[in-house]
């Protein structure tokens, strides 16, 4: 796809929980969109791009692309994951203990299942 450029306004910017940004954008009326350029944009749904964000037009000199990584990795590390994991999967159940009771003793649960695999 080649270098898609709308004019827009930031709308909001709000910090996340994993260190990131959330920005809202709005472009101008979809009427001034041509077909190709919208049904472009919704392909991007949902997908990690890369966002220049400028006052003024950007041109291809202001612009240094990387390559686009091969697959999205995590900055979490596995154990990170899992935990993040079992606190959702916590919150949805509502378990009647706190969080890290829950996370010991499931993550001691884990446990036991790989020890009983050990020979």
């Amino acid at each position: 796809m080649p270098l898609f450029q709308v004019y827009s306004t930031i709308d909001n910017i709000k910090t996340l929980k994993n260190g990131g940004l959330k920005i809202t954008i709005e472009t101008q009326d979809l009427s001034l969109f041509t077909p190709e350029e919208l049904a472009e944009i919704f392909k991007l749904n949902d997908k990690y791009v890369y966002v220049a964000i400028k006052e003024t037009a950007v041109v291809e000199s202001d612009l240094s692309i990387p390559e686009p990584p091969q697959e999205f990795k995590s900055d979490k590390s596995p154990s990170q994951r899992l935990r993040a994991v079992l606190y959702v999967y916590w919150e949805q159940n509502k378990p009647s203990q706190d969080f890290e009771t829950f996370y010991k003793s499931q993550m001691e649960k884990f446990i036991n299942t790989v020890k009983e695999k050990l020979n």
